[in-house]
């Protein structure tokens, strides 16, 4: 006999580590989660109707990205920078991107160029102000911020 629940389980199980990953990675970089501020696990789990293993695994992804720093016996915490740290990584990005750029532009076709241009006007014309009770980006904004970066 042929169990079937596997691998639509562990599909599921996939989605769902993946939606909590992407959804506490967008809290942090729009600012919403504060650097050095402890995720407490129980609580991000009862508002996401997550169970144990898929917060641990979404908060083990962040942690392999240097989003989240794991604290033994502590929890998981969001990473702090030191202004050092901040300008290290904003010149690692700089070089790296404009390399990715340089390429893009000498590779790209018209449909790539008009699919960046419409992510550009999307990103021109969406407000970066945030509404109450967001980061400093609004929600929109990081969206829009998001697909120029992936055009």
């Amino acid at each position: 006999m042929v169990d079937n629940d596997g691998p639509r389980k562990n599909a599921s199980v996939q989605t769902l580590t993946q939606d909590l990953y992407r959804r506490v990675r967008s809290d942090i970089l729009a600012g919403r989660l504060k650097p050095g501020q402890r995720l407490k696990i129980d609580e991000i789990r009862a508002q996401s109707d997550v169970g144990l293993n898929v917060a641990r695994e979404a908060f083990s992804r962040l942690t392999g990205e240097g989003l989240v720093r794991s604290v033994p016996q502590h929890g998981f915490f969001v990473m702090d920078l030191s202004p050092a740290d901040h300008v290290q990584l904003t010149e690692a990005r700089v070089a790296v991107e404009s390399i990715g750029l340089q390429w893009a532009v000498q590779r790209g076709d018209l449909a790539w160029e008009g699919q960046v241009l419409a992510a550009h006007h999307v990103l021109d014309s969406t407000a970066i102000t945030p509404h109450e009770g967001e980061g400093r980006f609004s929600h929109e904004w990081v969206a829009a911020h998001t697909a120029f970066h992936s055009a």
